[in-house]
């Protein structure tokens, strides 16, 4: 909705701006329509994931099963899922 415009103010249409195979995606995915809500109202929105460089770097549905995990687990999860 608004990465298009800010895309082409910084002139990297090419790199960034819409959800295009081939482009970077840094976005979040919330919990409702922060359009369709009052004003007031939109605060209580969810981040649900967020994206960088086309890498989930958030997700609510992770942190919730990582909370219940104790020290072993997590480190055990990290090590699993660590980039090479």
């Amino acid at each position: 909705m608004y990465a298009d415009d800010a895309a082409a103010a910084t002139f990297e249409e090419s790199e960034r701006g819409s959800i295009t195979p081939g482009k970077l995606a840094d976005m979040v995915v919330l919990s409702g329509d922060p359009t369709r809500l009052p004003s007031n109202e939109i605060k209580d929105l969810a981040v649900e994931m967020t994206v960088l460089d086309g890498k989930i770097v958030w997700n609510r549905m992770i942190y919730k099963r990582l909370k219940n995990l104790n020290f072993f687990n997590l480190v055990f999860f990290q090590i699993c899922n660590a980039n090479p």
